[in-house]
């Protein structure tokens, strides 16, 4: 009855509420545990990981539950014992940090604390203050905005399609968006290029979704050709999004960073998801153009208002590199110096033996 849809409502606030905690953590743990050659692929795979956690809550609902409420009833223990079940091995089995630091930034980490309550209202003051960022976050919200907007109404969008072609589409795109999330991981780590893998993710993401439009009359395949790659360029962008904010604001805690983005992107699913609801009702092409003028809008803001290139991380990693690598040139030098000094010591010590006899 009521009561209990309002105790599962009760539920879902709290599961909610748990998001703030885990939405905003892999850029920290990528930091803390992986070296600067795989930072940015570690990453992508957490930022995977709750996309596709979400995406596989969402389609198992829908096969899972057939006979309301014991389907139900039964769904939400398998949830339950989900959660518990990942709370027992993070316990066991997660540190708070590595026993050894895989780079600079990691043992600036384990050095100074994560979250003193000044540090954190210091941390939100500087990033608040930074134009950069505040553009970036703008766009971020505007294109995760548009990944939650279609996974939402994807049923919607494609009026007059099967439930069977409808989720084998939603799992196009998951599968898509796990390549998409790996290959943008593993172009940041080899290139460093941050601000331009993003610039065109965007692009292609915005292209893509424009001709998602069309391709919704079309033949099946196209619009499982077009659904996939929009998959594969939104889901980059979430991945790529973070470690540009990260590389912009550290020292920042990435958490703290990675807190602000989720904030851009859950109010921006929300705004879209109302106002394409309403939209909806008029038009399915309404909706998918409210996603392609949202993606228009990203693209604008990060080709033509954002240029920043200041990436600190990565500036600090370098200077490592340069101290140890001048460390150890002191070093040889000094070394070599010393034998210098030997041999030339012994060489006098011969010539006065010589001179004696």
């Amino acid at each position: 009855g009521v009561e209990g849809f309002v105790y599962a409502y009760i539920g879902s606030f709290i599961a909610a509420v748990g998001q703030l905690f885990t939405l905003s953590v892999p850029p920290l743990l990528s930091t803390l545990y992986f070296p600067p050659s795989s930072r940015s692929l570690a990453t992508s795979l957490g930022v995977l990981a709750n996309q596709s956690g979400t995406a596989l809550g969402l389609g198992l609902t829908g096969l899972y539950v057939q006979n309301f409420p014991q389907d139900f009833k039964n769904y939400l223990a398998l949830q339950t014992l989900a959660g518990l079940t990942s709370l027992v091995l993070i316990y066991l089995y997660v540190l708070d940090s590595p026993p050894q630091p895989p780079s600079n930034a990691a043992h600036s980490r384990t050095v100074l604390p994560l979250s003193p309550f000044p540090l954190y209202y210091a941390s939100i003051k500087s990033l608040i203050s930074s134009p950069s960022l505040l553009l970036s976050t703008l766009s971020y919200g505007m294109s995760t905005g548009v990944f939650y907007t279609v996974c939402t109404f994807l049923e919607q969008l494609l009026p007059g399609y099967s439930n069977d072609v409808i989720s084998e589409l939603g799992l196009t795109i998951v599968v898509t968006g796990l390549v998409g999330s790996i290959t943008s991981g593993m172009m940041l780590d080899k290139s460093r290029m941050y601000l331009d893998v993003l610039r065109y993710l965007y692009l292609a993401s915005f292209i893509f979704t424009f001709f998602w439009m069309g391709s919704t009359r079309g033949p099946v395949w196209a619009l499982f050709g077009v659904a996939g790659m929009m998959g594969f360029m939104l889901t980059g962008t979430i991945c790529t999004g973070f470690e540009y904010a990260v590389e912009l604001t550290f020292p920042v805690n990435e958490g703290t960073v990675g807190g602000i983005l989720n904030v851009s992107a859950q109010a921006f699913g929300c705004i879209l998801i109302w106002i394409g609801e309403a939209l909806l009702t008029v038009s399915v092409n309404w909706c998918n153009g409210l996603m392609v003028f949202s993606l228009g809008c990203a693209c604008f803001i990060m080709f033509f208002v954002v240029d920043d290139r200041d990436y600190k991380r990565e500036a600090k990693e370098k200077g490592a590199e340069n101290d140890e690598s001048r460390l150890l040139r002191n070093r040889t030098e000094s070394a070599n110096s010393n034998h210098g000094e030997e041999e030339e010591e012994e060489n006098h010590h011969v010539d006065k033996e010589a001179s004696v006899v």
